[in-house]
């Protein structure tokens, strides 16, 4: 009884979230394997991108890694579609959301970046592609370059605060170990200089690793953290002086420990709440 109602949602249903959540649970409720499988390759055609989608996270689960690269594809284009939710599933015993799901890519660097690259040039619906892209680098070693491209990508898609924050603090984080950064990190980056405060102060973070002379031109009142950064990337002695000379002593403490004997001579050095006795460099 359960078996058919089911069978009748996932082939007539009008809802393509409907139809793709009843194969889902189908899969998971069908004792035959065989007929299972046989439903999920022929849904991975379907006209419906959700029920694409499903049926190739369902395939993924029952393969081991690497997984076969037709069927990582459909994943990487279909599962960017707006109705294959981050959260569907979430209330169905047994089966966990779309997102939790999403971990077994881990098991295969390749199929990660993938997916994350298919679901960010869909947009990043609910910054899927984003934590696709997170879990590249903190899962595997020396995708950092890949890492920080995709988020790059990421940035010009729409993102709640929160996600934007994540998102700009990971690029942050794994950018010292990035070779060749993509040219678009900084262009991308600018907009959101002025946005939500902790974002908006990440971005200026960023743009000063960058070495990017706009931290100064374009955006009003750079963050001393901000300051500090251009000035350890592009050692300019007027850098230098204006990261120490910001008002908020808390955020050159990096650039000390940068500077050369001769820098640091050559800088200001004052007194402030956190080194009441600061005497100059001798």
């Amino acid at each position: 009884m359960v078996l058919r109602e089911l069978t009748a949602g996932y082939e007539s249903d009008p809802a393509s979230a409907v139809r793709a959540e009843a194969l889902t649970v189908l899969t998971l409720l069908d004792p035959d394997p065989a007929v299972t499988h046989r439903r999920l390759r022929s849904a991975l055609t379907d006209p419906v991108p959700a029920v694409r989608a499903a049926a190739a996270l369902a395939l993924v689960e029952r393969a081991e890694a690497p997984y076969p690269a037709d069927v990582v594809a459909v994943l990487a284009e279909a599962g960017g579609d707006p109705e294959f939710d981050a959260e569907t599933n979430e209330f169905v015993p047994g089966i966990g959301s779309t997102e939790e799901r999403a971990w077994i890519l881990t098991e295969d660097a390749d199929a990660l970046a993938a997916v994350a690259r298919g679901w960010i040039d869909r947009g990043d619906h609910q910054g899927r592609g984003m934590r696709r892209a997170r879990q590249l680098s903190e899962m595997w070693r020396d995708r950092e370059d890949e890492t920080v491209g995709l988020l790059t990508a990421a940035l010009p898609h729409e993102h709640s605060p929160w996600d934007l924050g994540i998102l700009i603090g990971i690029i942050s984080r794994w950018l010292p170990d990035v070779c060749h950064p993509d040219p678009a990190l900084a262009d991308n980056l600018l907009p959101h200089t002025r946005t939500d405060f902790l974002a908006g102060r990440k971005a200026q973070t960023v743009l000063g690793q960058l070495g990017d002379p706009r931290l100064l031109t374009d955006v009003p009142d750079p963050s001393p953290e901000a300051l500090a950064a251009l000035a350890v990337r592009t050692r300019s002695p007027e850098h230098q002086r204006l990261a120490l000379r910001h008002p908020d002593g808390t955020g050159p403490d990096g650039l000390y420990a940068d500077l050369s004997p001769e820098d640091a001579r050559a800088c200001p050095h004052r007194a402030g709440p956190d080194r009441p006795f600061a005497r100059p460099v001798r």
